[in-house]
């Protein structure tokens, strides 16, 4: 039996009052104690759901903040705070209308506002190269780390991609689990985590390429996403 002081979970709040189309909500806390949320909104009068950004700051949510971009199919939005309190933030949608596929994108905002969005995934190919479950997280340095799943890869079904920004520039990305022809579906759902003292990445995700059901894989890498030092899958 628990003693001492009785907790409870406070009353629901909306984050967006009056709002019907939201989707893909993600918390994140700041070194402050604030809390940072995006979520994909869908407002009155826009034909899309685009990312926005509020916080709680102890006593009451700050109003919505549209990110930059192209008001076209926002989706799967996450977010990360990195230890000075900067904010970084993934997400897909298609830079090219329908006819492009859903593609990863990166913003950033500091004290001096929001920039972005940049491309992280390739944005080459049509719906079937389309890229979903995008995840972000910031090592001890301040370096991005993003993690996404994509279609249509070399084996012709989905595969885990990885990719770096370190010092501000992106890294090339990297294939982390390169499916054969034949795969039946292929790599999805992935997430990642990074050693907040440490180098190592660590990824998750499930994936049938074994052909025998989803089950549920795990590698790292020990030198901070470094090519080559990823550990074989492990079941």
């Amino acid at each position: 039996m628990l003693r001492g002081a009785c907790f409870a979970w406070t009353a629901e709040q909306s984050v967006a009052p009056g709002i019907a189309g939201v989707s893909s909500p993600s918390l994140a806390k700041g070194p402050d104690g604030r809390i940072h949320l995006v979520a994909a909104i869908q407002l009155a009068g826009r034909p899309n759901q685009n990312v926005h950004y509020t916080f709680w700051d102890g006593s009451a949510w700050a109003p919505l903040e549209d990110l930059p971009g192209p008001d076209f199919k926002e989706q799967e939005c996450r977010i990360a705070v990195d230890s000075g309190g900067n904010l970084h933030v993934v997400a897909i949608y298609r830079p090219a209308g329908a006819s492009s596929p859903y593609t990863v994108f990166y913003w950033h905002r500091t004290n001096a506002g929001w920039s972005g969005p940049e491309m992280v995934s390739s944005g080459q190919g049509d719906d079937g190269n389309s890229c979903s479950s995008p995840r972000v997280a910031v090592d001890r340095f301040g370096d991005v780390h993003v993690i996404w799943s994509q279609n249509g890869m070399v084996g012709g079904r989905g595969d885990i991609l990885y990719r770096r920004r370190s010092g501000g520039v992106w890294q090339p990305i990297q294939n982390l689990t390169a499916n054969p022809a034949g795969t039946s579906y292929g790599s999805v759902s992935p997430d990642l985590a990074v050693d907040p003292a440490g180098d190592t990445v660590h990824v998750v995700w499930h994936d049938d390429f074994l052909n025998d059901g989803f089950q549920a894989y795990y590698t790292r890498s020990t030198s901070l996403g470094a090519p080559g030092s990823w550990w074989p899958s492990a079941q």
